[in-house]
């Protein structure tokens, strides 16, 4: 399969538009509706675009809320999500021009020969009208890294010098966001010693909007900051065999010298919320949000049936260390209302 021009999303996030090398697929809320929406055309106006990555499309003057309305000269407002993908995708090493429609209040960015940071306007943009402007796409392999930052925090306003504090912002859970945690954290501690002369004091991994992923990632990454053979998450269900998962290595600091933080919000889910769970309730570091974290936290399975469908069912939860069912539960008082892991 030919790889992907690094957009990053279509209509109502129907569908990724380029995605990545190694999976980049990230679990939890978005998962359902990709695929219900499937077969939803593009609106007449084209294909909203919900994400842009940077080092990719981004960088050549891709933003969100423009819209896609051709590819390489075809219009593609009766286009579906999936054939506007399949259009942008191609052989490495050659590139696709995109022409999109960015409304006439969104910041332009225009920088020096009218570019709009490798965007170029080719119409529109009068009496308040959409502009719009060609990007030129190359096509490479797409390889997401779930560790979108790694940074030792400033010392506080007035204060010369403090004890160091690493920040890590953790946006995804694929098969390789354990390896970029752990390397992540060890970068800190080097910093910490090369820069400040003194070990690191603290750490902040930041899970706010992440969506999940791989359940062998959240294990993974619970792992490095547990002690060994502590349980992480099980799985529980009638009729359901269940499932205990331990961690197995050695984590990479000491509770003792290195304090944890961990940054949650509403978008936090799946894989995330089995991560911030196990750091609450196994008392080694503190989840810190205004917000209920989302509550996806379903183990469910899919049997085919006639006439091209399917049935997907749950048949087991997952729960913290301490018994608390991660999935939310959904009732109506007032109103309506969400209730999710505390």
């Amino acid at each position: 399969e030919g790889s992907g021009s690094g957009s990053g999303g279509a209509e109502e996030g129907a569908a990724a538009v380029g995605e990545g090398q190694g999976g980049s697929t990230r679990g939890g809320k978005g998962d359902l509706l990709k695929k219900k929406l499937r077969k939803k055309k593009a609106p007449s106006r084209g294909v909203l675009v919900v994400s842009a990555f940077e080092d990719y499309a981004y960088d050549r003057g891709m933003r969100v809320g423009d819209r896609i309305i051709k590819v390489d000269g075809v219009n593609v407002a009766s286009k579906t999500v999936e054939e506007v993908r399949d259009m942008l995708r191609g052989a490495p090493d050659t590139t696709v021009k995109v022409t999109i429609e960015r409304d006439s209040q969104a910041p332009s960015g225009e920088g020096k020969g009218g570019k709009e940071a490798g965007a170029v306007m080719i119409g529109g943009g009068e009496n308040g009208k959409a502009r719009i402007l060609e990007v030129t796409l190359p096509r490479t392999i797409v390889k997401l890294r779930d560790v979108k930052l790694q940074t030792l925090l400033g010392p506080s306003e007035g204060v010369n010098s403090g004890p160091p504090v690493g920040y890590i912002q953790l946006s995804g859970f694929t098969q390789e966001a354990g390896p970029d945690v752990y390397y992540a954290y060890q970068k800190l501690s080097e910093q910490a010693l090369s820069t400040r002369g003194e070990p690191l004091a603290g750490v902040i991994l930041d899970l706010r909007g992440n969506p999940g992923g791989l359940l062998s990632s959240a294990v993974d990454i619970s792992s490095l900051f547990v002690p060994k053979g502590s349980d992480l998450v099980s799985a529980q269900g009638r009729g359901f065999r269940g499932v205990l998962y331990r961690s197995t290595g050695e984590p990479v600091r000491d509770p003792a010298k290195v304090s944890l933080g961990v940054l949650v919000n509403s978008g936090t889910a799946s894989a995330a919320e089995i991560v911030s769970g196990a750091v609450q309730d196994l008392d080694v570091g503190v989840v810190i949000g205004q917000d209920k974290t989302f509550g996806k936290g379903l183990v469910q399975n899919v049997e085919t049936l006639p006439y091209n469908t399917a049935l997907k069912y749950t048949v087991a939860k997952y729960y913290t260390p301490s018994g608390r069912c991660i999935q939310a539960v959904n009732y109506a008082d007032n109103g309506g209302g969400r209730k999710g892991k505390d």
